[in-house]
């Protein structure tokens, strides 16, 4: 996917005229997904300005190339938060959605000193498809779709909720995060989350079959998760063309999203 290659300028554009927020808190937006949240777009392309670190927003971030899917690890691996940068994409040399939603957030969040304000959550994992990565538990609850799920590396979550070996992993950045933040003094909100995703999902019968209750229960179980049954859900909108069921991944993403507007997901 190219949705990494979008510019600072473009992502902020529509919220650089928002109020900025001053509170006591540090803001934390979920990015997940697969390639077009992990970043594929080269560090080399960007000016010598879009690369200079960000340093009054954050970041923490994991994941997974699309190799390393044949063996997704139980935990997550021991990350750090650390400012916005460009290399936090597929590979050193890569970069991300993060650096356009780092210029937004420091527009939105005004920082005091070396105060944290703003945390981005990254968690992606190249080529990952619902099917076999990304379930949710209301997914394997559902016997309509859950004899097609992939449950070879299933996982099974803090509050023993079995789930997908990245959903599961998803949520362990979270806790990381807000753990980390808890112990140097801070409270955590978390606004809202972006997924990027289904570009792989839209090459299989199978997949597309489950696709659209599997999105559901992705957005409902994540915000379950973190308490907040109203957090902002943007689903970006799929670039693919070449895949068999491309233009009915874009229709599911729409139909989902709409339907759950009145939850404050949104569709991009």
């Amino acid at each position: 996917s190219n949705n990494s290659s979008l510019s600072s300028e473009q992502i902020s554009s529509s919220s650089s005229h928002a109020d900025p927020v001053e509170d006591n808190k540090v803001h934390l937006i979920i990015l997940t997904g697969q390639s077009g949240a992990r970043g594929k777009a080269l560090v080399s392309d960007l000016s010598d300005e879009q690369k200079v670190e960000n340093s009054d927003v954050d970041i923490i971030a994991d994941g997974l190339t699309m190799p390393q899917l044949t063996k997704i690890p139980t935990t997550i691996n021991n990350v750090d938060i650390g400012p916005v940068k460009p290399g936090y994409g597929d590979s050193a040399t890569e970069f991300g959605p993060e650096l356009g939603i780092g210029e937004t957030l420091k527009t939105r969040y005004l920082k005091d000193g070396d105060s944290r304000k703003s945390v981005i959550v990254k968690y992606t994992a190249s080529g990952s498809t619902f099917t076999n990565h990304w379930y949710s538990k209301s997914a394997l609850e559902d016997e309509t779709i859950s004899s097609k799920l992939n449950l070879t590396q299933i996982h099974t979550d803090k509050n023993g909720d079995s789930q997908g070996p990245l959903t599961d992993n998803l949520y362990q950045l979270i806790d990381t995060c807000i753990d980390k933040l808890t112990s140097e003094g801070y409270e955590s909100v978390i606004d809202g989350c972006i997924f990027t995703h289904g570009e792989q999902d839209a090459k299989f019968d199978d997949n597309m079959d489950i696709y659209e209750k599997a999105l559901k229960y992705f957005i409902t179980d994540l915000r379950s998760y973190v308490g907040n049954e109203k957090l902002p859900f943007v689903v970006t909108e799929a670039l693919t063309k070449s895949a068999k069921y491309s233009n009915k991944l874009r229709q599911i993403e729409k139909q989902v999203t709409g339907a759950v507007a009145d939850e404050d997901a949104s569709y991009e």
